[in-house]
């Protein structure tokens, strides 16, 4: 009876931590941030101007940021084992670190550089496309326009 209890109390255990131990974490800033990338590509033409530069500033805002941490220019917090206090300490990555650190900033801006490309040659071409049929309406209103001045002249 004993070993039964045990065993469910065990699996209980087990199949708590691996239903409600998914999805707990939030996406991290970086995650959040390659999401608002990609959505650059969904920002359809007439929307352009209304959302790009929300886009823009948070992306450029968190570029430098990043760019901030992987030169080191923050201070950690450290908790001291003994006493409990905080000591701010500041902490220069390692080579290996700051090489990482810039490698994803890197990924992160050349990813950040080609949706804003699409984004802006689908906004361009949207735009190209808008005039050329302006152009042609104009084109058939003078080309009507001559040709009710030549019939009146007969």
């Amino acid at each position: 009876m004993k070993k039964l209890l045990i065993v469910l109390t065990f699996i209980a255990i087990v199949l708590s931590f691996h239903t409600f131990g998914e999805d707990k974490n939030p996406p991290s800033k970086a995650a959040k941030l390659k999401e608002t990338i990609d959505s650059l590509l969904q920002i359809g033409p007439n929307e352009y101007f209304s959302k790009i530069d929300s886009y823009l500033g948070k992306i450029d805002k968190y570029i430098l940021h990043r760019k901030g941490i992987c030169d080191g220019d923050f201070s950690i917090v450290i908790l001291e084992e003994n006493s409990g206090e905080k000591v701010s300490k500041r902490r220069k990555l390692s080579r290996g670190e700051r090489r990482l650190c810039l490698s994803e900033l890197k990924n992160l801006r050349v990813l950040y550089v080609t949706n804003l490309f699409i984004a802006r040659k689908k906004y361009l071409d949207y735009l190209h496309d808008v005039r050329i049929k302006q152009l042609i309406k104009i084109k058939e209103d003078v080309l009507k326009e001559i040709q009710r001045g030549s019939r009146k002249r007969r």
